[in-house]
């Protein structure tokens, strides 16, 4: 096993699973729901509809990295351009049923936020995502992950 001294010694058969963040934004234009979707620019599901998030910055030594609200925040700032100070994110629950995700085991953090239809013209894709747009929630199916 490899780590810290300390965590093989306290944790030696604990899995080491990734935690992500995943983002739920709506929004409501003429009476409709509309959610907030990604095209994923990478594997896995290259070309793919997703909610935005990716991986939190853990640090090394089990000290460091990023909080989950600031990853959520910059995960959306860096696929949809949308200014995190202007998206009132809240936590919602935790996912993490086994092969959600094809790179391992993955453990996602999710967050909610309602937005007002005019923060629209901010959004575009970035990072990882080549696009980003609302998409009525009824056409929302078929994304990636779960």
């Amino acid at each position: 096993m490899t780590g810290s001294p300390v965590a093989s010694a306290f944790l030696p058969d604990v899995a080491r699973p990734a935690a992500a963040v995943d983002i739920v934004v709506v929004t409501i234009v003429d009476g409709r729901l509309q959610v907030l979707l990604v095209e994923r620019g990478v594997e896995p599901f290259l070309g793919q509809r997703a909610l935005p998030g990716g991986f939190v910055r853990i640090g090394t030594g089990g000290t460091g990295g990023e909080s989950l609200d600031d990853a959520a925040a910059r995960e959306l700032r860096e696929e949809t351009g949308l200014p995190s100070a202007r998206v009132p994110l809240r936590p919602v629950g935790v996912f993490g049923a086994p092969g959600r995700d094809p790179r391992g085991r993955t453990f996602s953090f999710s967050y909610v936020a309602l937005v007002a239809p005019a923060l629209s013209s901010f959004v575009r894709g970035g990072s990882d995502a080549r696009s980003a747009a609302f998409v009525d929630v009824d056409d929302a199916h078929g994304r990636a992950f779960d």
